[in-house]
């Protein structure tokens, strides 16, 4: 049963590095259907009924304020979006690497719930891949919506629009 549990944590952390890995590589903008396929693929990878989560987030450090900042949040499946005083937190608990000035990184989360087939003392339990960073590999564009129009920013030190 306890080897069940590692096995679906592991199927899990696999899941989340093929997205992260995929996120890191994109060229093309990163859009709200993007970001569903990616919820969509880690629920199949992981093979599981239950709902699973994602959220991802693109963090810059700045280092003439010493601060970490959120510069485009985004989550499917209800995890709800990581915010700056959240980010300060994770930054406090050593989950954010050491960035130099500038930097970004991406930032994958996934959530997903297991039910153990037998009951033995286990409960079901949310398995949760704390904190996966990711370098961008590749400039980047992520989609931020607006009232008028989709415009595209945060690409590595490059900015881009799309109309």
């Amino acid at each position: 049963m306890f080897f069940d549990a590692f096995r679906n944590q592991s199927i899990n952390l696999k899941a989340t590095y093929t997205i992260s890995n995929a996120l890191s590589r994109e060229t093309d903008p990163i859009t709200n259907d993007f970001m569903i396929n990616s919820w969509r693929m880690h629920r199949f990878l992981t093979n599981t009924e239950a709902l699973t989560k994602l959220r991802v987030t693109l963090i810059k450090y700045d280092a003439d304020e010493d601060a970490y900042s959120v510069l485009w949040p985004k989550n499917k499946g209800g995890a709800g979006n990581l915010n700056n005083s959240s980010l300060g937190a994770k930054v406090t608990n050593n989950g954010v690497p050491v960035m130099p000035d500038k930097e970004t990184l991406i930032v994958v989360q996934t959530w997903a719930n297991y039910e153990p087939n037998f009951s033995i003392g286990l409960e079901s339990s949310r398995l949760k891949i704390q904190f996966l960073t990711v370098h961008v590999r590749r400039p980047m564009v992520f989609a931020i919506a607006t009232t008028t129009s989709t415009r595209i920013a945060f690409a590595h030190s490059i900015a881009r629009f799309n109309s």
